[in-house]
């Protein structure tokens, strides 16, 4: 029973962290060499619970790390998202980068 609750109150604290952006497509990837390491993708709806650690949060993009190895198998799901027209649900932390204070980091992604 103890067990149950603990882990209900685990999914309960990440899901009030969580945002959601989707499921709608892509509209624009970007990258610059003022954040070198992190792709922004900037949807074409806005985000629902989004992180409330980040500053003047840009309600429509989200960002993650592109030079990990998650985060290059991410580029290769959303560029093929992207250039197929699909649709994605992209889910975010509840924390923004500090290169980039105002977009919510990236956590799970899903294509339709």
């Amino acid at each position: 029973m103890r067990a149950v609750l603990i882990f209900s109150l685990l999914i309960l604290s990440i899901n009030s962290y969580a945002g959601n952006h989707g499921p709608c497509k892509i509209k624009q990837l970007n990258q610059s060499d003022s954040y070198s390491k992190y792709l922004l993708i900037k949807m074409e709806c806005q985000g629902t619970n989004l992180a409330t650690s980040c500053n003047n949060i840009l309600t429509d993009t989200v960002t993650y790390d592109a030079t990990t190895e998650v985060g290059k198998f991410r580029t290769s799901i959303l560029l093929s998202a992207f250039m197929a027209g699909k649709d994605v649900r992209i889910s975010t932390w509840g924390a923004c980068p500090t290169e980039i204070s105002n977009v919510p980091r990236v956590y799970g992604l899903i294509v339709y």
